[in-house]
Order: C-alpha cells, then structure tokens, then sequence
C-alpha cells in the first residue's frame, strides 16, 4: 500500500476528495466514492465509512468536501508514527513517519502559504519532508491537480501531474 505523508486537498467547488491507504481493501475504497456526491464531508462521514469496514484498524482516511470541511481517521494498527490533522479545505495524514511533527509540518505550511493551489501542496510536501518525512527515507510524491477542461487544449481535466519516484537531492529536481 502507500505509505508516508499525504496530503489531501479540495478539488474544485462541487468536487469532494478521498485518500484512503491500503490498496487492498478495493472493495471498500470503491464503495466509498458514492459518498463523495454529498455536499458535506466530515468526521460522520468518516465514522460511517469505517463502522462496517474490516480493515478498520490498518485503516487511515481522510475526506475534504467543496466547502472546505474536512475529517481524517488513523486506525490503531497504522504503521508507526501515524496521525493527521484536518483543517480548512486539506486533510494532511501519513504513517511510517518520522513523527508529528511531519504532518505539522504539512499542515501548518499548507495554512501559511498563499498563492495558487499547487504551489500550496508543493510547499507542504517540501515542508513534510524538511521535518522528517517517512522513516523509512525518501520514497516518492506526486500532485495532481484536476479543473474541469484544465489539461492541454482542454481535452483532459488534468491540469497539473507532477509525480517523482524518491530522489535524494529533492523531492522535485
């Protein structure tokens, strides 16, 4: 599965977000994506998602609605140190970190930075990273950025996907 810092970040107005680790609860991840069609995310959301869930505690999701409300969830079984934080329009979440001062990180620089959206979710990548990131060292990142007729003659809604298997100069060189 994926592991390290994750940001989750709103979408676009109307759109809502979801990232969940563990690949191999599929079943579970897809039947979530009909929940993305409410107009509110929350830790209700969360909760409803999870009840019923096996994989509950291996578990770490975190949800981002088009208002900018946001939850996320760390099951007790997470690899170590694993935690999020939810704030105004971002879910910041990781396990296998170096601690929470990682997702601190994450969040507090994707709150104190201005500008357009990927430069907000670059810098709080960068700042994860500067705090610790995963334990096991670099692995990889990636952002993607989605708007409607975004991508290159607005024949795609990528607008922006910058993806980097693990570098040790950088996560973006």
């Amino acid at each position: 599965g994926v592991m390290g810092p994750t940001l989750l970040f709103h979408l676009g107005a109307g759109d809502g977000g979801l990232q969940a680790f563990g690949e191999r609860y599929a079943d579970s991840f897809n039947r979530w994506w009909d929940d993305l069609g409410r107009p509110y995310l929350d830790q209700e959301t969360i909760d409803r998602l999870t009840r019923d869930d096996p994989g509950r505690p291996e578990r770490q999701i975190g949800v981002v609605d088009g208002a900018g409300g946001s939850a996320t969830f760390t099951g007790p079984e997470c690899f170590d140190w694993a935690g999020g934080r939810a704030g105004p329009g971002y879910a910041a979440q990781g396990n296998l970190l170096a601690g929470a001062a990682v997702v601190e990180a994450l969040a507090d620089t994707f709150e104190g930075t201005e500008g357009p959206l990927v430069e907000r979710l670059l810098a709080s990548l960068q700042g994860g990273d500067d705090a610790g990131g995963d334990r096991r060292g670099r692995q990889s990142a990636a952002v993607i950025v989605r708007k409607t007729d975004g991508g290159c003659g607005g024949g795609t809604d990528i607008l922006v996907d910058l993806r980097n298997k693990a570098k040790a100069d950088g996560l973006w060189n």
